[in-house]
């Protein structure tokens, strides 16, 4: 049997640099010096590629230009390797692994993103162990020999997440990822466990390349004491935008402010959708549950149900340029495309 091959592909991230100087500063590591500081990587059953990018970021800056990058390199790549490990920076990668969930759709392979807390030549670095487990995560089979993981998933700290269900809850804690509303798909203790009902099943159609990106959305997250005049004004005209996601409070509510109806009925009139997602990280939007939410139905505001922030922006920036009818907007959008969303 042939050895399968992996590809980990290094965009950025603490995981990939090294601290040395007198100042201590972080550089980036040479791809070659990882089987000097990982001398376990030879011991995996696999034929393993390392490729960085040119010019490897922080994920603070990563773009959605970069989320195009990476997908196409997966999907040029994807006839050559048995599964893709990312690389990535922690601070965005619920956002860059949400939106590979939907420009790479179907997918009968695994992506596994991950990176660390701690750069990979300290001694207490958990960059290690979260490579080498993830090479061994996509390497899992079914019984029938596939893949056993075939989406777009975070491993961080012995944990494995649905990518378009986490977000980073911690900047200091090895265990810097949740995923509230859905359970986690497995765990690596003794042995790696897969939680097998959770997982995506196999795929009916072939894979499915939406690479398309449309940025010119908004997201505005409400607070007490919002000027929502002040945004009318600055909104209300603009030619730009696309969409709007609103951060709302609990399952769905928001202040029934006249300023704020104006600019919603504003965008009803020019079919720019606007989009309901809770602040709260656990549970569910629930538009109709209490009058303030209520007024948001019958200003055609769509729910985003229990989609996580991350998921939700990605998702609206990716479908968007594929409507060609702006009533099909909310349909492709509470459709669950790589299993971000329960519907209520």
């Amino acid at each position: 049997m042939a050895m399968k091959k992996i590809l980990v592909i290094y965009t950025g991230g603490t995981i990939g640099m090294s601290k040395t100087g007198t100042n201590g500063a972080l550089i980036p590591v040479e791809f070659e010096q990882l089987y000097k500081l990982i001398p376990e990587l030879n011991d995996l059953p696999a034929s393993i590629d390392f490729h960085s990018w040119e010019q490897p970021i922080d994920s603070t800056e990563m773009t959605p230009e970069l989320w195009v990058k990476l997908a196409t390199q997966i999907y040029e790549n994807y006839n050559h390797y048995n599964g893709f490990v990312v690389l990535h920076g922690s601070d965005t990668m619920a956002f860059t692994a949400s939106a590979l969930s939907f420009m790479l759709r179907n997918l009968n392979k695994p992506i596994i993103f991950t990176g660390s807390q701690l750069p990979i030549n300290i001694i207490r670095t958990d960059g290690k162990e979260n490579l080498l487990t993830s090479i061994e995560l996509a390497l899992l089979e079914d019984p029938d020999g596939t893949p056993a993981i075939r989406e777009s998933v975070i491993y961080f700290e012995y944990k494995l997440y649905r990518g378009n269900r986490t977000y980073k809850h911690s900047s200091e804690s090895f265990k810097a990822y949740s995923s509230p509303n859905y359970p986690l798909l497995g765990e690596a203790g003794l042995e790696i466990t897969l939680n097998h009902p959770y997982l995506m099943p196999a795929p009916v159609n072939p894979l499915e390349f939406q690479p398309q990106i449309d940025s010119n959305i908004l997201n505005i997250s409400l607070f007490p004491g919002i000027n929502f005049k002040w945004i009318r004004k600055v909104l209300e005209n603009s030619a730009e935008l696309k969409a709007l996601i609103l951060l709302t409070y609990g399952s769905g509510n928001a202040p029934k402010d006249p300023e704020l109806g104006i600019l919603l009925k504003s965008f009803r009139d020019r079919n720019i959708p606007v989009i309901n997602i809770s602040q709260c990280k656990s549970g569910s939007v629930k538009m109709g549950k209490y009058e303030v939410s209520r007024w948001l139905m019958d200003l055609d505001v769509i729910s985003g149900y229990d989609m996580t922030r991350e998921a939700a922006i990605t998702k609206t920036m990716n479908i968007l340029p594929q409507i060609k009818n702006p009533n099909d907007f909310r349909k492709m959008f509470q459709t669950s495309i790589s299993g971000e969303l329960t519907v209520k």
